[in-house]
């Protein structure tokens, strides 16, 4: 996906689930070396996102572009630390994850992977580990670059 002009009718509501809030995604996922992300558009039940979204869902999509390597080796790095991690071991294979992946394999252990704006305009790179689904990985986008929240 390279970034152009996003236009709020691209965006299609997903069905909520058990979710309190409203999610509404790209038809065109961003690749990276950890597999395709969908952009998506968090907001209040019944709310539609704005184009203060809009904006910040581009500058979401530009830095990741940019920095999709980083993000890949980012992510990789907490499976290794787990791997890595002796108490982390019976963890890892509860969770039926492979000791030795490699990075371009770990694509396959996670999701939903995700570029995600808040109505707030937050923006963040979001994955499902399968040795974390409770929490997940959070790396939101900050002035500085981005920051673990998790």
């Amino acid at each position: 996906m390279s970034v152009g002009i996003l236009l709020l009718d691209e965006f299609v509501l997903i069905p909520r689930g058990p979710c309190l809030f409203d999610s509404y995604e790209h038809p065109t996922p961003a690749p990276s070396p950890v597999g395709d992300f969908v952009v998506c558009l968090d907001v209040k039940m019944d709310q539609s996102p704005s184009s203060e979204m809009l904006h910040a869902a581009a500058r979401l999509i530009e830095r990741f572009e940019q920095d999709r390597e980083l993000a890949a080796q980012m992510i990789f790095d907490e499976y290794t630390a787990l791997r890595d991690d002796p108490k982390g071991r019976w963890w890892r294979e509860e969770c039926g994850v492979p000791a030795e992946l490699q990075r371009s394999e770990l694509h396959n252990f996670l999701s939903p992977r995700q570029l995600s704006v808040a109505d707030d305009c937050s923006a963040a790179v979001y994955v499902g580990p399968d040795w974390d689904r409770e929490h997940g990985l959070t790396y939101e986008l900050t002035p500085e670059g981005w920051e673990k929240l998790n």
